[in-house]
């Protein structure tokens, strides 16, 4: 949701839901809408992120679509100027790589299609290198864009509040409003233990 409401007017932007995803909300469909804004949507299919992420370029690409950006819902320091400079960079390089802190991507893009990205070691540290090195073999230029940091753990977490602070995006004021509410039960109880996030902060 952070994603969609982060999105200008003007364009039609296209996203992927997962299967369950789509039929639990009735997504099936072309289109969506979200705050008066329409968006196409794809179902992914496939088994694990890099095959999905081919099917969704494949049929993005048949739909006649070039230049090609694929981001994590779980980098809530995505902004606009961030999303405008990956764009831009399309011009001159075949692909552009966002890196994550730790080694992996918070956005990966593309004006060819992808390479068979399947073997590669999804949501890892060796993500980013292992998708810069895939690109130069298949004699692309790249352009490299600066670090963010995405939430992985509850350490993640708490520092996105921080980092965000002073952000006044509706779903950015969301989530640090609800970690305020929240930080000491969440430095109490252990990841994972089913305090849910609220889903404009976490989509």
């Amino acid at each position: 949701h952070w994603l969609l409401s982060e999105t200008r007017a003007g364009t039609m932007p296209m996203i992927a839901v997962c299967p369950s995803t789509a039929a639990a909300g009735n997504c099936q469909e072309a289109s969506i809408t979200h705050r008066g804004k329409t968006f196409g949507v794809i179902a992914q299919q496939g088994g694990n992120l890099g095959e999905r992420i081919n099917y969704v370029d494949g049929e993005l690409r048949q739909r006649g679509v070039g230049n090609l950006l694929f981001v994590g819902t779980d980098c809530p320091g995505l902004d606009n100027p961030y999303l405008e400079q990956a764009a831009c960079a399309l011009r001159d390089a075949d692909a552009v790589l966002g890196p994550a802190s730790d080694g992996g991507v918070v956005l990966m893009g593309a004006r060819r299609p992808w390479p068979a990205l399947r073997a590669l070691s999804w949501s890892t540290g060796a993500l980013y290198a292992q998708l810069l090195k895939l690109c130069r073999e298949a004699g692309w230029s790249v352009a490299t864009l600066d670090a963010r940091e995405d939430i992985d753990n509850l350490q993640g977490l708490l520092g996105a509040g921080l980092a965000l602070s002073d952000d006044q995006r509706p779903s950015r004021r969301s989530l640090t409003e609800w970690l305020r509410v929240h930080r000491g039960a969440l430095l109490a109880e252990r990841p994972g233990s089913g305090m849910a996030m609220p889903r404009e902060a976490a989509s």
